[in-house]
């Protein structure tokens, strides 16, 4: 880990390692972006701010999964859902669940994709914010549901059109 990393103390070193990271995010060099995060995700812990330590695992997955480190990627978006389902976090829990979802796809696993798609449909609806930012993630998992259905399920037209009349009333909170 860089020697500057290494040495950031906390609370101050928590909005530096944010911005350390979106630097090396934002220029291309995801393996740094990654053990930045994890070390902010450390420190977040460490300060017991469980929710933000719980989206910066997040971060850790986006970087993992851009380096392309899948598997790494899967085992820090785990680790995410874990820690939201433990402390009630269901923004954390339903971020998660969405990226687990989506790589399930990715990887051809049609069904556990669509079973976790649900499940982050289910959680989304005990989401404590009502916040413009995690209403776009709604509309985003709703977009994959019904991309999914339309393509692996097109006899599943009834749960299309309730995933349809769903995503206009997020589209139109928004």
């Amino acid at each position: 880990m860089d020697a500057v990393v290494a040495t950031v103390d906390p609370p101050n070193g928590v909005r530096f390692l944010a911005a350390f990271y979106r630097a090396h995010f934002l220029s291309g060099n995801f393996a740094k972006a990654a053990l930045v995060a994890e070390r902010r995700a450390d420190m977040l812990g460490s300060l017991r701010r469980l929710r933000d330590q719980g989206e910066c695992m997040g971060w850790v997955a986006n970087a993992l999964d851009d380096a392309g480190d899948v598997a790494g990627a899967r085992k820090w978006t785990c680790r995410a859902r874990s820690l939201g389902e433990a402390h009630g976090f269901f923004s954390v829990e339903a971020a998660a669940c969405h990226r687990l979802a989506k790589m399930d796809l990715d990887d051809g696993k049609i069904e556990e994709g669509m079973e976790m798609l649900r499940h982050t449909l289910k959680v989304t609806e005990f989401v404590e914010e009502d916040s413009p930012q995690f209403k776009r993630c709604e509309v985003a998992v709703l977009l994959d549901v019904m991309e999914a259905l339309f393509d692996h399920y097109p006899a599943e037209r009834a749960e299309l059109d309730t995933m349809l009349a769903r995503y206009e009333a997020a589209a139109k909170a928004l």
